[in-house]
Parts: C-alpha cells; structure tokens; sequence
C-alpha cells in the first residue's frame, strides 16, 4: 500500500513539474541580440535576407542570413 501511496504521489509530482516546465512561453529574441545567448537554446525572430547553399558540402548546409548580407549579418542559421 506504502508503494502505490508514493508511486501515486511521485507522478503527480512529476507531472505538474512538467507541465510548468513546459507551459512556459518563450519570447522570441531579435537577430542582433543573439549574441547574449551563446549555450542556450532561444527563439529568434528576424528577417532572413540572404541564403547559401552548399551542394558540394558534406550533407549540403544551407546557411541563412539575418539582418544583413554576409559578411555583416547579425546571426546565422544552418540547416544541415
């Protein structure tokens, strides 16, 4: 009885602490601020205003450019 007490209350447990972990919205950064938030993992929202598609690369990387042009874009994003 002692088991199913504590495995009940354990689930309850760790189903609210999910359910705040994830519940929790994430504000989008800007482009130019990305910078602050080397390690992390964030939403950014900026304008993509050039690409570079490297066919010839092991598994083609497609780079995306935010804010400005290479080689002055303010962030970068790759899809590999």
């Amino acid at each position: 009885m002692n088991r199913l007490i504590i495995s009940t209350a354990f689930f309850v447990a760790l189903s609210t602490l999910t359910t705040n972990i994830f519940t929790q919205e994430e504000q989008p950064i800007k482009a130019s601020e990305a910078y602050k938030y080397l390690g992390e993992t964030k939403i950014v929202c900026g304008r993509i205003v050039s690409t570079k598609y490297l066919k010839n690369s092991s598994g083609g990387p497609i780079f995306l450019n935010f804010g400005r042009d290479y080689p002055n874009q303010q962030m970068t994003g790759v899809i590999w």
